[in-house]
């Protein structure tokens, strides 16, 4: 089991999770209203992999379906480090005495176990 991270630490991947999801609702929004444009290089190469712009190209239809689950996985990613830094930091989350870190903490929680049960077609049980 790893060991339990800092509240330092935890801010940092919350930021990190933010940004994230930031990036992941910019680009839906940006390949949604055409803003953003699908080309890739010719020819790219990952390490020792190389791949060509027809292995690896989107087509519009594509781009607006991986766009909508890059969102669900960032909102996963999220709740995750929300819900995560709640065990570890705010001892008795969910009998805590101030109602607001009940509402968080069990807010992150609904949405985090809705797409840990499937991430990209979340399951919710409420």
């Amino acid at each position: 089991m790893a060991d339990k991270l800092s509240a330092d630490e935890h801010i940092q991947l919350l930021k990190l999770a933010e940004q994230q999801f930031r990036m992941a609702c910019t680009v839906s929004f940006a390949v949604t209203t055409n803003g953003l444009s699908l080309d890739v290089p010719v020819e790219w190469t990952f390490g020792k992999h190389r791949t060509a712009y027809q292995e690896f190209g989107l087509r519009e239809d594509q781009a607006d379906y991986a766009a909508a689950a890059l969102e669900f996985i960032s909102t996963f990613a999220i709740t995750s480090a929300i819900r995560q830094a709640f065990a570890e930091c705010v001892e008795n989350s969910r009998g805590h005495t101030s109602p607001d870190v009940v509402s968080a903490y069990q807010i992150a929680r609904m949405i985090r176990n809705a797409f840990s049960r499937h991430m990209l077609r979340p399951v919710w049980s409420i």
